[in-house]
C-alpha cells in the first residue's frame, strides 16, 4: 500500500513539472530595449507585470515559459534590442507583432533551428578516422562503437585530472606518454621509471592499457586514448611482494596509495577469480570502502577472462562493493560477417556488434541468435559493457607482434574493456570535478544501451550489467546536468535490478522511454524540471520511483566538494611525487589557440629562460624575461601538443599545453 502512494504522488507531480516537447520559440526585435515588458514568474509559467493595458489583455492569453535579452553582451543597439520569448503556442510571434507593433518590429521563428556538435576526431585517430590520420594505421572501430568522438565535442580530459593505472608498467620513452605519466617511486628498478617494454614481460600490457585510456592524442603520432589529455599516475602491477607468495595485498595497498596521490580514477586490469561471492572477502572490502568514503575515487575493474556458467565465477577486485565491474562486448562485425564452423555447432559467426559471447551460431532454428558461450567471466556483480574482444593492442604493433607469421595487432580481453570506463569517468571529472562516486556510476549505466533484450544474449541475462556502455552519452549528459539552461537525457532503457540515486540535476531532466520494474528504488530531483516522455513505465514490483523538483539545489556549495589533495607531508610519509603541490608557474587557458600566460607563484628575482618544443622536440620560440606574468602570442604555431621548459637558478618546470 505504500508503494502505491508513493506512485500517486509521483504521478500528481508530473503534472506540474512535465511541459512535454511541444515548446516554441521566437526572437523578436523591438523598436526599444527600455520598452520591453515586465513578467514575474507564477508557478512554472511568467505572467505579466506591467501596467499597459493592452500589453496585460494579450499576454493573459499565453502560456510563456520564459522571455529575457537574447544578445545582452552585443555592442551593437539593434542587436541589444532582440529578445526571446519561449511559449507553448505555436501563433505567438505573429499575433504579437500584429497586435502590439508600435514596440515589437520583427519576429523570427527558431523553434526549428537545431543545434548539433560535429563529432571530434583528432589527428591520430587511426583507420577509421573521416580526417586525415598521421598516427598509426590501426582501427579504432571500438571508439567508434561506443560513441567517444561525441564526448571529445565536450572534452579532451584535464591535465588536472589524474587517472591511476595499476595494471603493470608504461613505457614512457613513447610520446604518447613520456610527458603526461608519473609513477609511484619504489616499485621500480633501474632505470627508476621503467625497463623498455617488450614481449617477454608484464609492460606491454600496462602501456596497452594506457594506450585505451589517456595515449595523447593530435601529435600526429600513435593513437589517441578516451581521456586524451588526463594525466596518468602509475604504479607496478605485483602478486606477492613482499615474499614470493601469491596473494593481492600489495596492489590493494597501492590502490590507496593512488588514491592519496590525488587519482580521481582508478583503473584495474588485472583479475583473480573466485566461487565465493563478495560477502566472504569482508577486509579486502575495507579497501574499497576506505577509497570510496575518504578520497570520492571511481574504481574500475575488468571482471576476468575465465569463461564459465553464468553467475558460478566471480572476479576480484572487480566484483567488490564501490568497484565497477566491466565485462566485454563485441564491436566488430555485422551480423553473418567473419563465419567458421564449428565441430559442435556448425556456421558460426565471430565478434558479432552487441554480443556478449563472441561465438553465435547462424543456423540455430530457435528464437534468433543463439550464443553458446562467453569467453569471458559473467556473473551478478557485473555493472557495464565495453568493448573487449578484437581491439587494438598498441605495443603489439610497436613491437611487431606476429602469430605464425602474420601480424597480430588486435586481441581480447576484459583488461582492455575496464580502461574504456575509467577514462570516460575521467572525461566526466574533467567537466565537473564535484561530482560523487555513485553518481559517475549511476551516469554510466543510465545512459547505457541495453544489450538484455537482443537475441543471443538470452544467456546472459542478469549478468552483464546495465548495458554497453556510451561514452558520448554519459559525457553529454554530464554537461547537460550542469550548465544552467542545460537538458539532461535518459532514454530508451530497461532497468529492474539497479537502483539510481540522481539528486543534483542542476537544471532539467527529461525521462524518455524508460522501465523500472521488478525490484528497483530510484530517487531523481532536478533545480527546474523534470519531463517524462514516450513509453515510459515507472511501476516498479518493489520498491517506487521518486522525482522531485528542488528549486533551492545547491549542486556543487564548498561543503558538498570532496577534495582529493593532501598535504605535503601526507604525500612525503607515503613518498610520493609531489609534483602538483610544488609548481611554481602555471599556464592558462589550456588549451589555447596560441594566446597564453604564464604565471609565476612568486616575486622573480633573476632572468628566467623560456623554451617551447613540439613533440619532437624541435624548438619552435625561446625568450628571457624578469615577469611574474609573461603573455605569448604565437597563433602561427601548427595545432598540436607543445612543452614549455622553464628554467633559472630556482625554477626548472616543464609545462604541457594544447594549440587548437
Amino acid at each position: 500500500m505504500k508503494k502505491k502512494i508513493c506512485l500517486l504522488i509521483f504521478m500528481s507531480l508530473f503534472s506540474l513539472i512535465s511541459f512535454g516537447q511541444d515548446l516554441n520559440f521566437f526572437l523578436v526585435e523591438m523598436s526599444n530595449k527600455e520598452l520591453a515588458p515586465k513578467f514575474k514568474k507564477e508557478n512554472n509559467f511568467i505572467v505579466y507585470d506591467g501596467k499597459d493595458e493592452r500589453e496585460f489583455n494579450f499576454f493573459k492569453n499565453y502560456n510563456i515559459l520564459d522571455f529575457f535579452q537574447a544578445f545582452p553582451d552585443s555592442k551593437r543597439e539593434r542587436t541589444l534590442n532582440v529578445f526571446m520569448f519561449v511559449t507553448k503556442e505555436k501563433l505567438f510571434g505573429e499575433n504579437l507583432i500584429t497586435t502590439l507593433s508600435d514596440k515589437f518590429i520583427k519576429f523570427e521563428d527558431v523553434t526549428d533551428f537545431k543545434v548539433e556538435l560535429n563529432n571530434s576526431y583528432p589527428n591520430d585517430y587511426g583507420t577509421t578516422s573521416p580526417v586525415a590520420n598521421l598516427g598509426f594505421p590501426l582501427s579504432l572501430s571500438n571508439f567508434d562503437y561506443v560513441n567517444v568522438p561525441k564526448a571529445w565535442d565536450y572534452t579532451y580530459g584535464n591535465a588536472e585530472v589524474k587517472i591511476g593505472i595499476s595494471d603493470a608498467n608504461i613505457d614512457i620513452n613513447d610520446i604518447d606518454f613520456m610527458y603526461k605519466t608519473t609513477f609511484l617511486p619504489g616499485y621500480y628498478e633501474s632505470p627508476i621509471y621503467n625497463p623498455p617494454y617488450s614481449l617477454s614481460n608484464e609492460s606491454w600490457h600496462g602501456t596497452a592499457t594506457a594506450a585505451i585510456a589517456a595515449a595523447q592524442g593530435n601529435n600526429s603520432h600513435g593513437l589517441v586514448g578516451v581521456c586524451s589529455n588526463c594525466s596518468i599516475v602509475a604504479t607496478k602491477y605485483s602478486w606477492g611482494t613482499p615474499g614470493t607468495y601469491t596473494n593481492p595485498t600489495p596492489n590493494l595497498n597501492r590502490l590507496l596509495q593512488l588514491a592519496i596521490s590525488g587519482a580521481k580514477v582508478i583503473n584495474m586490469s588485472w583479475t583473480g577469480h573466485s566461487y565465493s561471492p563478495p560477502s566472504n572477502y569482508t577486509i579486502y572490502q575495507w579497501i574499497f570502502d576506505e577509497i570510496y568514503e575518504d578520497y570520492n575515487v571511481v574504481c574500475v575493474g575488468s571482471s576476468g577472462n575465465n569463461n564459465s556458467a553464468p553467475g558460478l565465477l566471480y572476479g576480484y577486485p572487480a566484483s567488490y562493493n564501490h568497484v565497477i565491474s566491466v565485462l566485454s562486448v563485441n564491436h566488430k562485425n555485422e551480423w553473418s560477417q567473419e563465419v567458421v564452423n564449428d565441430a559442435n555447432y556448425g556456421e558460426i559467426s565471430l565478434f558479432v556488434k552487441d554480443m556478449v559471447s563472441p561465438s553465435v551460431v547462424t543456423n540455430y532454428n530457435g528464437d534468433g541468435p543463439y550464443a553458446f558461450n562467453s569467453w569471458h567471466t559473467v556473473n551478478s556483480s557485473v555493472d557495464i559493457c565495453a568493448p573487449g574482444y578484437s581491439s587494438v593492442i598498441y605495443p603489439w604493433y610497436v613491437l611487431g607482434n606476429t602469430d605464425n607469421g602474420k601480424p597480430l595487432y588486435y586481441g581480447s580481453g576484459t583488461s582492455g574493456a575496464a580502461p574504456h570506463v575509467a577514462w570516460t569517468d575521467g572525461l566526466m571529472f574533467s567537466l565537473n570535478d564535484c561530482l560523487l562516486v555513485d553518481e559517475v556510476e549511476d551516469i554510466i549505466q543510465l545512459t547505457s544501451k541495453n544489450l538484455e533484450s537482443i537475441n543471443g544474449n538470452q544467456n546472459f541475462i542478469g549478468y552483464s550489467g546495465s548495458g554497453k556502455l556510451e561514452v558520448g552519452d554519459a559525457v553529454e549528459f554530464t554537461y547537460e546536468s550542469m550548465i544552467p539552461n542545460g537538458n539532461a537525457v535518459i532514454d530508451s532503457q530497461d532497468f529492474w535490478r539497479f537502483n539510481f540515486d540522481l539528486s543534483r540535476i542542476s537544471n532539467n531532466l527529461t525521462l524518455s522511454n524508460l522501465t523500472f520494474r521488478e525490484t528497483n528504488t530510484s530517487t531523481f530531483k532536478a533545480k527546474n524540471s523534470i519531463d517524462v516522455i514516450g513509453n515510459s513505465d515507472f511501476n516498479p514490483t518493489t520498491g517506487f520511483i521518486d522525482l522531485s523538483i528542488d528549486s533551492g539545489l545547491d549542486i556543487c556549495s564548498t561543503s558538498q566538494r570532496i577534495s582529493n589533495t593532501i598535504s605535503k607531508k601526507e604525500v612525503n610519509d607515503y613518498d610520493l611525487i609531489k609534483r602538483n603541490f610544488d609548481k611554481k608557474v602555471h599556464l592558462y587557458p589550456n588549451p589555447n589557440d596560441g594566446d597564453f600566460r604564464l604565471i609565476f607563484n612568486e616575486e622573480v628575482s633573476e632572468e628566467i629562460e623560456v623554451n617551447i618544443f613540439d613533440v619532437f622536440g624541435k624548438l619552435v620560440f625561446s625568450l628571457n624575461s624578469k615577469e611574474t606574468e609573461i603573455d605569448f602570442k604565437l597563433n602561427n604555431l601548427n595545432s598540436g601538443v607543445y612543452f614549455v621548459k622553464v628554467t633559472s637558478s630556482e625554477i626548472n618546470e616543464s609545462i604541457k599545453f594544447i594549440k587548437k
